[in-house]
């Protein structure tokens, strides 16, 4: 059965400031990606929820961002580029949680666009 991770941009009042594309995963085990746009120097924050029989009980930064900083807490991820800079950046969280299947890891790598 596949669930959908809901990401919900918060934060910024240009409605091109923060925009993150929704995905899918099948079961924690499989990584997937997902892209992201920010606006430079500004915090680009996404609340993540799971729905259906997914439940995550941690959320972790994996790999850093280059050219900004990606920071996590229980329920949600946010980007801030260098003030200034434009261009791609990317970075991974990693989420762990349940399934219908048990408990797993699953990684996420965000390919960012900074405008």
């Amino acid at each position: 059965m596949l669930a959908t991770i809901f990401l919900t941009a918060f934060g910024g009042v240009d409605a091109f400031a923060c925009a993150f594309t929704p995905f899918r995963f099948a079961s924690y085990g499989q990584n997937t990606w997902t892209d992201m746009q920010a606006a430079s120097g500004k915090p680009c924050s996404v609340a993540i929820s799971t729905g259906g029989r997914h439940s995550f009980s941690a959320i972790v930064i994996s790999t850093q961002a280059r050219n900004g900083m990606a920071r996590a807490n229980a329920t949600s991820v946010t980007y801030q580029s260098r003030p200034g800079y434009r261009g791609t950046d990317a970075f991974v969280f990693t989420m762990t949680g349940r399934d219908a299947s048990g408990s797993g890891r699953s990684s996420i790598e965000v390919s960012v666009t900074v405008r």
